[in-house]
């Protein structure tokens, strides 16, 4: 894992989240779980069987959608829904992240209108 220095608020909360999840992936309850690169639409319909995965259900389509299939309808939600929601204390990091995927969009082919 490659950490970021811990310069600001910023920096110190990310190699915190980072850290977090590391700790969480290296858990004994998972050591015996497959990563998987893909979830079928069959085995995501399967999974409405179980209580409370309707979010990670969508989470994966919505992901499906906006980075490997690039619908523009599902970029925008993601865009203008969850990427550059404000938070209280990470408004500039939020916005700079933003601005990275638009030009990266923008070096993708999208136009930018306004």
């Amino acid at each position: 894992m490659a950490m970021l220095e811990d310069r600001g608020a910023a920096g110190a909360r990310i190699n915190d989240v980072c850290r977090r999840a590391n700790r969480l992936l290296n858990h004994a309850k998972l050591t015996d779980v497959t990563a998987v690169a893909y979830l079928s639409e069959r085995t995501l319909g399967s999974l409405h069987r179980y209580r409370h995965t309707e979010p990670l259900i969508e989470f994966v389509r919505s992901a499906r959608e906006a980075i490997d299939l690039l619908h523009p309808e599902r970029l925008q939600s993601v865009i203008t829904t969850q990427l550059l929601a404000p938070a209280s204390n990470d408004t500039l990091f939020e916005m700079l992240a933003g601005f990275e995927l638009v030009d990266a969009l923008i070096a993708h082919g999208y136009e930018q209108k306004f």
